[in-house]
């Protein structure tokens, strides 16, 4: 990743550490000789520029992205809410039902059940419904002049029983017409001896008088639509798939790294919110993906998630994953920009249950990095492009034989750090030449990895009079900033705010150079 025009006042440590000792100073990314362009550099004459120092509790922190202990231990803290965010609406579809033949009797009232077909052997007490649509028949071979009335026991809607009237008096026999309820339950457990049955009561208001009493009189019932708002009683075991979400991590200070840092001990709290009436086996799919399309699943075992006590109400389950019962570890060492989430519901995953669900009713992950600075690191890197910049005027003639640039180093910090500077041609953007340094050595380190004892280092930068000349075609370079922990990499480090460094640098040339803009 190149990070472009940023400065280095910017909450991004290391990376203002490396920026800072490079530069001398907190500079615009335009390298700008404005601050010496009155400056004779004589021949073997030293200059110093002065000491530059860093501590690591100067930095203006996000409060919300890092804290620190007592004892001045830095943690990443990331919270990210909604996760994943999911409706189990797809448990609340009713198939398509069959067209009923039923018959009312004249002169009697007559009981009769109606099936409700449903999906995954769910074996349900009552459904609520926002809209229920009934389409019924009465076959034209019934002699005109009948009416019947309809109620489903134990059933309502918005204004009452669940009664209505058919009749061949007003409409016409032998085809369907409807009729349409609003907000209301239709309760299907026969006074909770039974389930998937609703019970309808009939009976004959008016018939012809040549029919005599206690003749059936056909008819034909169909629930065609019924637009569910909720259930109760036992949904079911289905699997559901969940879509894919994608959240933004910002990991601030930490996206400029390339791979190669290890946390030692990281650790996700998943707090899973579920006000559903239904126990879920909830198998994630969590992964992360880098800047770079680099992608690592993140391996989790299934987890159950408690059911809501009552409608209305969440159950809470917390879950954390840490490197003993995941690759966490492996997957923050891709430094993720984005998190990935999808997977599997499983409804009822211990058997028949209790249930009830409704379509307001939601899963809600939330989730908390908590990230100690403690780490190890090889060869871990960034780049940062520093463009429109000159070394002197391209007619000048009085070159200097080199430039040499001395860094005199007092490092506080638990890793080793070395510059690679990376010039590149105005005009075919090829390599014309690279340099590195070793600015920085690390800080003695105790058995726990916390720092006892700065190191000083002293590294220079000569640059001879044919690479000045080549490097007058160049307009941009690249500091690639290199960061290893001790050890060759292999020992973790932690990373407190009272760590610093301090640089002091020099410069001197051979031969009259005057720098320009």
């Amino acid at each position: 990743m190149i990070s472009k025009n940023k400065s280095c006042h910017e909450n991004t440590w290391p990376a203002n550490i490396c920026c800072t000792a490079f530069f001398f100073s907190c500079s615009k990314d335009k390298f700008d000789f404005n601050s010496f362009k009155d400056l004779e550099l004589s021949p073997e004459l030293w200059f110093p520029f002065g000491e530059i120092s860093l501590k690591l509790s100067d930095i203006k922190r996000d409060t919300s992205f890092i804290s620190t202990d007592q004892d001045g231990f830095i943690t990443i803290i990331l919270k990210k809410d909604s996760i994943l965010r999911t409706n189990l609406a797809k448990a609340l579809i009713v198939p398509d039902q069959d067209t009923i033949p039923l018959a009312a009797v004249t002169g009697q009232q007559i009981t009769g059940d109606i099936s409700v077909s449903l999906f995954n052997n769910a074996e349900i007490k009552k459904i609520y419904f926002d809209t229920l649509e009934i389409s019924w028949s009465i076959p034209s071979s019934v002699p005109p002049g009948v009416e019947m009335a309809l109620q489903f026991i134990q059933s309502q809607h918005q204004t009452g029983n669940l009664t209505f009237q058919i009749d061949n008096i007003n409409n016409t026999p032998g085809i369907f017409h409807k009729t349409i309820f609003y907000n209301g339950y239709l309760d299907l457990s026969k006074n909770n001896t039974s389930h998937n049955t609703l019970q309808l009561n009939t009976s004959v208001l008016q018939y012809p008088s040549f029919i005599p009493a206690g003749t059936p009189i056909p008819f034909f019932i169909n629930l065609s639509k019924i637009k569910i708002a909720g259930m109760e009683g036992y949904i079911g075991s289905s699997l559901i798939e969940l879509p894919v979400f994608n959240s933004n991590l910002n990991m601030k200070g930490l996206e400029k790294f390339r791979e190669g840092i290890t946390f030692s001990n990281p650790k996700l709290d998943l707090s899973i919110f579920n006000n559903t009436g239904l126990e879920i086996g909830f198998q994630p799919n969590i992964s992360g993906a880098s800047a770079a399309g680099s992608v690592t699943l993140l391996q989790i075992p299934t987890i159950t998630v408690s059911k809501a006590p009552n409608p209305g109400l969440f159950s809470t389950t917390q879950v954390q994953l840490n490197n003993s019962n995941s690759n966490l570890a492996e997957m923050l060492k891709k430094l993720p920009e984005f998190l990935i989430t999808s997977g599997s519901l499983q409804l009822n995953p211990n058997g028949k249950a209790n249930n009830f669900l409704f379509n307001n009713n939601e899963i809600i992950i939330n989730g908390i990095f908590e990230i100690p600075m403690e780490f190890s690191a090889k060869d871990m890197y960034f780049e940062k492009e520093i463009s429109n910049f000159k070394f002197w005027k391209s007619n000048s003639t009085n070159l200097p034989e080199f430039i040499e640039f001395e860094f005199a180093s007092e490092n506080g910090f638990p890793f080793e750090l070395s510059v690679s500077a990376i010039f590149l041609d105005s005009i075919t953007n090829s390599v014309i030449r690279i340099y590195n340094v070793d600015i920085l050595k690390p800080a003695t380190v105790n058995s726990s990895g916390r720092v006892i004892a700065p190191n000083t280092y002293v590294s220079t930068l000569r640059i001879n009079e044919n690479d000045l000349t080549a490097l007058n075609a160049a307009k941009s370079f690249y500091l690639r900033v290199k960061i290893s922990t001790p050890n060759n990499g292999n020992q973790s480090v932690k990373i407190y705010d009272s760590y610093y460094f301090k640089t002091r640098l020099a410069a001197k040339a051979k031969l009259k150079f005057k720098p320009v803009r």
